[in-house]
């Protein structure tokens, strides 16, 4: 089957589906995406084989340059000025914004690589180098749904120092959780035999991220316009994330240090992102189909694992949420930081597609525990974020019957909806 024809197809039913989610009503602020994973399943080796193996392993390069573009984008997102990044409201630093993430980043890290560990000796999982595996799992879970946590709290009309700070704190913990993923890739890279350490394979990773930025800095000049971005910003993703996957390395990993690099100097930030933006929606597309393909079935006593995974990782977000808040000084008081960052997103569902690609063996533990996590706070995170930001007191929108989100959001005392028609949408 053709390549083109395969990807293209995924695109109009991809659209399609979206189209009758939408008409249904189903559709709403802080989904995942889901009907598109649904898509792949069903269109995957395992129920119809309409997308067979051979296929499947024909797209795998493709996939890699999806993978890099989420990655290139987080690094675009920690520097550039005009994308959102770690730039909170009210002029309150980033940095102090950001170490909460980092905190309850580390407990839900450290939990889950240690329930992994115990889960793959009590259950007796036939896993290879299982401590490379937990570590690998446990930085899945730190991320969260940053683009969904922006959304709602928009939606919502939410403004102020929390929402300022939620967001933030979803956005340092997802780059701590890509930075650890790839180490942890890359070390494990020397495990699977001799050849260079797992040093020495970090450097790689590192060097050919940096490589990939400075490439586009040679070929791009500062007044280019924005054909001559795309361009470029296609060609180094190409470059970076097919050596990356040649050299079975994490092409996330890679393109986070490439887009670091490329907005550490750019001056057009909106331009750039504007470029992004252009890849950003339909690659998603194609990556939640793509967990669904690689999605295989778990038998025995694997599903122990795959329950436990969402379940440590809410405890664990809401603890770490909760000291996170308050080791820095001069915070604003939030109740549940951690309950608002349980949301999972593209960037989960892209890690995990990222390991299935080069541990195919234990692929299925990781898709299965991705995905049911997925369904679970599909349901939990967007109730649990409209408290959070309630309980603050920043919700000052009005929403008609109609609107998306139910008329039930709490308005905090004193405030009135604005004199709007009730049809009007925001």
């Amino acid at each position: 089957m053709s390549i083109s024809f395969v990807l293209v197809l995924v695109l109009i039913l991809g659209f399609l589906v979206s189209r009758i989610v939408e008409n249904l009503g189903l559709a709403r602020p802080g989904r995942s995406g889901v009907e598109y994973l649904a898509l792949g399943v069903l269109l995957g080796p395992r129920v119809s084989n309409f997308i067979t193996e051979t296929t499947v392993a024909t797209l795998t390069p493709f996939l890699s340059v999806v993978l890099g573009v989420v990655g290139f984008r987080m690094g675009l997102v920690l520097r550039m000025p005009g994308l959102p990044g770690l730039s909170p409201e009210n002029g309150q630093s980033p940095r102090r914004y950001a170490i909460p993430g980092i905190v309850a980043g580390l407990f839900v890290g450290a939990a889950v690589t240690g329930l992994t560990l115990i889960a793959v000796d009590l259950l007796a999982l036939d896993i290879d180098r299982p401590q490379w595996f937990a570590i690998e799992l446990g930085a899945i879970a730190m991320t969260a749904n940053e683009t969904s946590v922006r959304a709602i709290a928009s939606r919502l009309g939410a403004r102020g120092p929390v929402s300022s700070l939620i967001a933030s704190m979803a956005t340092s913990t997802n780059v701590m959780a890509l930075l650890a993923f790839g180490a942890a890739l890359s070390v494990a890279r020397a495990s699977s035999g001799a050849g260079p350490s797992g040093v020495e394979w970090f450097l790689v990773s590192v060097g050919i991220g940096l490589g990939q930025g400075l490439l586009y800095h040679l070929f791009v000049s500062k007044n280019e316009g924005e054909g001559s971005q795309f361009l470029a910003v296609v060609g180094v993703l190409v470059f970076g994330s097919g050596v990356a996957y040649a050299l079975e390395l994490s092409p996330l990993f890679v393109t986070i240090l490439g887009g670091l690099v490329v907005g550490a100097v750019l001056d057009p930030a909106d331009q750039l992102g504007r470029v992004i933006e252009r890849l950003e929606m339909p690659l998603e597309i194609v990556l939640l189909f793509s967990a669904g393909v690689l999605l295989e079935p778990l038998e025995g006593l694997g599903w122990a694992l795959v329950l436990a995974f969402p379940i440590a990782r809410l405890a664990a977000f809401g603890l770490g949420g909760a000291i996170g808040v308050r080791v820095v000084r001069k915070l604003p008081k939030i109740r549940g930081s951690g309950n608002a960052l349980m949301g999972l997103g593209i960037l989960t569902v892209a890690m995990a597609v990222n390991f299935a690609l080069v541990n195919r063996e234990a692929a299925s533990l990781v898709t299965n525990a991705v995905i049911f996590g997925l369904l679970l706070t599909d349901v939990l995170a967007v109730p649990a974020l409209r408290q959070v930001l309630a309980d603050a007191g920043e919700l000052h929108t009005w929403h008609a019957p109609g609107d998306t989100i139910p008329p039930s959001d709490t308005i905090p005392p004193g405030d009135t909806p604005p004199q709007t028609s009730p049809s009007r949408r925001e």
